[in-house]
């Protein structure tokens, strides 16, 4: 799920027209956790995490979703993990 984190994270920053360094500001982080995040690094606190959603005005769900191509269209489908248990 890091693979999909990282490029949720950049798609939603660069979708504010934000640099790292302003998220990490509105977030009241370092820079550290979110250039972290979207290396891949998969050891991220779910309180970072909220902390991002937030600044960005997203779920915190969004930045986990999977997103996968439709099997019937070329359209795709967003697929929510259980933060939990890793279910769908």
């Amino acid at each position: 799920m890091s693979d999909e984190l990282a490029q949720n994270l950049r798609r939603y920053r660069r979708a504010k027209g934000l640099s790292q360094e302003q998220l990490a500001h509105r977030a009241s982080l370092s820079v550290g956790p979110i250039r972290k995040i979207e290396q891949g690094d998969d050891g991220v606190r779910m309180e970072t995490l909220h902390a991002i959603a937030r600044a960005l005005g997203v779920k915190t769900s969004d930045l986990m979703a999977v997103v996968r191509p439709n099997r019937s269209s070329t359209t795709t489908r967003t697929v929510s993990i259980c933060e939990s248990c890793g279910s769908r």
